[in-house]
């Protein structure tokens, strides 16, 4: 497995001109128990912690959840949140954007694991770090909210979170528990998109905006469509 980093480039702002930005690498990823195979991105929290997924390496090769923290000396330290196991009763595998809800709650989602072997929604309380799995994916004919996840979250004002796997998805919280709605079911056809992969967005109105790799119509450049928004 190759190495992987996080970055940081500090642009700081001059009373004319950008200065020349400065890069620094705070981890470099080996693959073992610090993680590896990173594909999402990052959350940051009020206190300048970043917060990220490794889709592999960590104690059972199933990926990790990380905690990078600027210590006083400007050295980064790791610290692993959760190590995912290699067993179908929890996620494996996550490849998307951890989310940070207003109390430190860590949300997230995981390609593989579950009940279904499909993927699950996951949550790490901010206190305790002990997950719970929110709701597990399973794919057609047996449900309809997709399966495989490679997107993260967004959460609402109520603390619902949103997302997709091959359908646009809402968690809402309640008291007997998380609530699944299936929003959209992306087919690919008469102009529909397919394979969304990327973090959707909430504007004030709480529209949903998003894209998908693939459909939006025939296209001689895409053989299954050029994607849409």
């Amino acid at each position: 497995m190759h190495a992987l980093a996080v970055i940081s480039i500090a642009l700081l702002p001059t009373s004319s001109t950008w200065a020349a930005p400065k890069y620094k690498v705070p981890h470099a990823f080996t693959g073992g128990n610090d993680g590896g195979g990173l594909y999402g991105g990052l959350a940051l929290d009020s206190h300048g912690n970043v917060y990220g997924t490794t889709s592999g390496g960590g104690t059972y090769g199933q990926g990790i959840v990380f905690q990078l923290t600027r210590g006083s000396n400007d050295k980064w330290s790791e610290s692993v949140l959760r190590n995912f196991p290699s067993f179908p009763d929890d996620g494996q595998g996550p490849t998307s954007s951890p989310a940070l809800d207003l109390a430190g709650h860590l949300y997230g989602t995981t390609v593989g694991g579950g009940d279904h072997h499909s993927g699950v929604v996951f949550e790490l309380a901010h206190d305790t770090l002990a997950e719970s799995i929110l709701y597990n994916f399973c794919t057609k004919p047996k449900c309809s909210d997709g399966g495989s996840p490679d997107a993260g979250l967004v959460i609402d004002k109520s603390g619902s979170l949103f997302g997709t796997a091959n359908a646009a998805f809402e968690l809402s919280p309640g008291g007997d528990g998380w609530k699944e709605t299936a929003l959209h079911d992306f087919t690919g056809q008469h102009g529909d998109g397919s394979e969304p992969s990327a973090r959707v967005i909430l504007d004030a109105a709480g529209n949903l905006y998003g894209t998908t790799e693939d459909g939006g119509g025939n296209n001689p450049l895409c053989s299954g469509g050029c994607g849409i928004v």
